[in-house]
């Protein structure tokens, strides 16, 4: 097969890149976000303690010596308020129902000896107080925390 010559034909050119162009405005963006990468990262620290001793400050039982806090946040440190239970997520729902019930038996024994002690100490009263009644502090409803 003759073969064609095309020499007078213009060569059809791959366009080549001239470079990145990126105009002044994008500069100035690219330098905020990095300016603000950078502040966030040095301010992390500084502000999250200051919102966390702000956010302490509303709590009126919080201990007033960072000795006498925890460790770790994760520390079995006892609670105020109550009991709890610690549950997981990789636990099944029958060790979820256990738990459970095993707290529901602690308050419930724990109420029986509270009420056998405030009748022990009701029969000594008495005694002392020569069949007087109870007091008018005794029918007072507890007062709401604060």
């Amino acid at each position: 097969m003759p073969r064609r010559d095309n020499s007078d034909e213009p060569v059809v050119k791959l366009p080549r890149g001239r470079g990145v162009r990126v105009s002044f405005a994008a500069l100035i963006r690219i330098a905020m976000v990095a300016a603000m990468l950078v502040a966030v990262l040095v301010m992390r620290k500084p502000c999250s303690e200051n919102v966390g001793a702000f956010v302490e400050s509303f709590d009126p039982a919080a201990p007033q010596s960072p000795a006498a806090s925890p460790a770790a946040p994760g520390a079995n440190a006892p609670v105020p308020g109550g009991d709890y239970v610690q549950l997981s997520g990789d636990m099944s729902e029958e060790e979820i129902r256990r738990k459970i019930e095993e707290l529901a038996r602690r308050n419930q024994a724990a109420k029986q000896a509270a009420a056998e002690d405030e009748g022990a100490s009701s029969d000594e009263g008495a005694s002392s107080d020569k069949g007087t009644g109870p007091s008018a502090a005794d029918d007072a409803p507890p007062a709401p925390p604060l």
